[in-house]
């Protein structure tokens, strides 16, 4: 198993690519990120995918922490609002 790093957007990212015996070619993951997995043909091609594949995790974990902040903001304001009896 051979380990590359690679660099996006200023993020060292650990990258493990070992051979795909089963089907040829090389798999990739990102050590310490569940799911983001990715293959290629080469070891280039599987940088390359896991390149894309991590952006695509990324992406959907920044919308998902917009949407908790805003449910949660969304609260703060309800309880903050002052009773019409009041």
């Amino acid at each position: 198993m051979s380990e590359k790093k690679t660099n996006s957007s200023a993020l060292k990212l650990r990258i493990e690519i070992e051979p795909d015996d089963l089907d040829g070619g090389y798999i990739a993951a990102v050590v310490g990120l569940p799911g983001c997995r990715s293959q290629g043909d080469t070891v280039g091609d599987a940088l390359r995918n896991i390149a894309e594949a991590y952006e695509g995790v990324r992406d959907t974990l920044m919308a998902l922490d917009r949407d908790l902040i805003a449910r949660s903001y969304g609260a703060i304001v309800e309880e903050m609002k002052p009773d019409a009896d009041e």
